[in-house]
């Protein structure tokens, strides 16, 4: 994947817009109220009690846990553009920041210099491009883009960043990992439609 960079004028604006959006999503709370990265006042910790708790919690009571973790491969590189700019419109974003995000992502054409000789243009159907625009924007976007993946299941859950955890509890540790499942089958589902990989 090629790599472009950008002016100091144009990272400088990336870190405003990048800004704004985060001061918009945050203050329209329609973000996952699940998801602590990329987030203020967010961190790993308070994810790990609230696991390790629950697990206290229930051994006690004599129930035993079912855990699954969860890792978003190449969240960046992996990212649907097209869905991405549909979640951006179910979460309201738009107006001209909208049209400038889409201007980066949509239509994308390369070319090689090599001394005097170029290669002919290819257009970037897939990835987004890498390098300077987005770097800046790359962790609003993927709030963006990471927002809903926990909306239909069932089991407790925490989100950090590209990392997923969910457990379930029970007094028989087969009808968590039965429940476990059908959440899982959830996640399928939503991965086949906004195009995430999870493992």
């Amino acid at each position: 994947m090629p790599i472009s960079l950008i002016s100091c004028i144009g990272k400088l604006a990336e870190r405003v817009e990048n800004n704004r959006l985060y001061w918009y999503l945050e203050k329209s709370k329609t973000l996952n109220q699940h998801q602590a990265g990329f987030r203020k006042g967010g961190c790993t910790e308070d994810q790990l009690f609230k696991l390790t708790q629950d697990i206290q919690v229930n051994f006690q009571e004599g129930k035993s846990t079912v855990t699954i973790f969860l890792d978003l491969q190449q969240s960046y590189d992996r990212v649907w553009r097209k869905g991405l700019l549909k979640k951006m419109t179910n979460l309201r974003v738009h107006g001209k920041i909208y049209k400038w995000i889409k201007s980066f992502l949509i239509d994308r054409n390369i070319e090689t210099k090599i001394s005097n000789a170029f290669s002919s243009r290819e257009v970037l159907e897939e990835r987004p491009p890498i390098g300077g625009f987005m770097s800046e924007l790359h962790s609003s976007l993927f709030l963006v883009f990471s927002n809903g993946v926990t909306v239909t299941l069932k089991a407790e859950k925490t989100l950090y960043a590209d990392n997923l955890a969910l457990w379930q509890t029970h007094t028989k540790a087969a009808v968590s990992v039965a429940k476990l499942n059908c959440d899982l089958e959830k996640v399928n589902n939503y991965c086949q439609k906004w195009k995430p990989h999870y493992e």
